[in-house]
């Protein structure tokens, strides 16, 4: 029974020591997080040329100006709220971020590769599924 309680007193003693070997930040630390480029919210952004020019045609995307340091290039679409042209020669609202433009031709809806157009529903749950299926 001594050697029962004399156990459980070292483990008890030693609980605030594991608990400290943790590096815990002071309070009121600034954390700063780097991302690699500003997106901007004004239009459409890929991660990919191939991405945009299946959704707008190719004169309707252009490269993202270069950022030292940066680790992804994104390719800017047209901006959101407007009329383009696509290089067929249709004129298509670009949508918003949360109703993207539907495609002239095929119906598709556009701007499901943006990095930053909402898709609603089951977010990359969904994206995840619907790419199992494809």
């Amino acid at each position: 029974m001594k050697r029962l309680l004399l156990l459980a007193a070292l483990a008890l003693a030693a609980i605030p020591a594991f608990a400290q070997s943790r590096p815990v930040l002071a309070e009121g630390t600034e954390i700063k997080i780097r991302t690699d480029q500003n997106i901007p919210a004004d239009r459409y952004v890929y991660k990919t040329p191939q991405a945009c020019v299946e959704d707008w045609g190719g004169k309707n995307c252009q490269s993202a100006p270069a950022q030292p340091g940066a680790r992804n290039n994104y390719i800017y679409g047209p901006r959101f709220n407007s009329f383009t042209e696509t290089d067929d020669g249709k004129k298509v609202w670009t949508g918003t971020k949360s109703q993207p433009a539907v495609h002239p031709l095929s119906g598709k809806p556009m701007g499901t590769d943006a990095v930053n157009v909402s898709r609603g529903g089951f977010g990359s749950i969904g994206r995840a599924f619907r790419s199992m299926g494809s």
